[in-house]
């Protein structure tokens, strides 16, 4: 069960571009968030939000949650627009230094021993070149074993992740968390059309 479910958190945040969208409204963006949280414990809860937003401030938003020990997880697509003050704080967490100078993202490579762990990245469109940035977090982790199987100096990138892209992570959350009817749209696991 607890192999499934790292799988599950690992294909669940594949880099975004490997789904293809079913329709081409999005293909354009600004950024393609995805953000995952686990717990593999009996009762744990594991969610995963995606979003693709485009240069107009429309957006396509999905939310997965599973409550183990169930093996299925509910979704909810919502699709709207941002207003413009929303929009202009996007591009600003966007254009900052910080998050501009963020090394390329690098996922572990096999899945991570903890009971729960979580991930956030972001493809930011840079002109004609998209920068793919984020973290993996892991916790409780039985003694003797190893967090992930990642390098110091990926560990080091992804702490230094975490403290320039709290901003967009927080303008995400708050985002999930405002007053959204779900669309009843499909689901594009949030891709923006095709490898980038």
């Amino acid at each position: 069960m607890r192999r499934v479910l790292v799988l599950w958190f690992a294909l669940a945040c594949l880099p975004v571009g490997r789904a293809q969208r079913a329709q081409s409204d999005l293909s354009k963006f600004v950024v393609i968030l995805n953000e995952g949280q686990t717990d593999i414990s009996p009762r744990g809860i594991n969610v995963r939000s995606c979003a693709v937003i485009s240069p107009d401030g429309r957006f396509h938003l999905e939310r997965r949650y599973q409550q183990l020990p169930k093996s299925s997880a509910s979704l909810k697509v919502y699709e709207s627009s941002l207003d413009s003050v929303q929009l202009q704080r996007l591009r600003a967490i966007l254009d900052d230094e910080g998050v501009r100078k963020l090394p390329a993202f690098v996922w572990p490579s096999t899945p991570a021993v903890g009971a729960k762990f979580r991930g956030f990245e972001a493809r930011i469109e840079r002109g004609d070149q998209v920068q793919h940035v984020g973290y993996f977090v892991g916790s409780e982790v039985a003694p003797g074993k190893r967090l992930d199987p990642a390098t110091d100096g990926i560990k080091k990138e992804w702490k230094e992740a975490v403290a320039a892209l709290q901003p967009l992570f927080l303008w995400f959350q708050d985002l999930e968390a405002s007053n959204l009817e779900p669309s009843g749209g499909e689901s594009t696991l949030c891709s923006a059309g095709g490898d980038r």
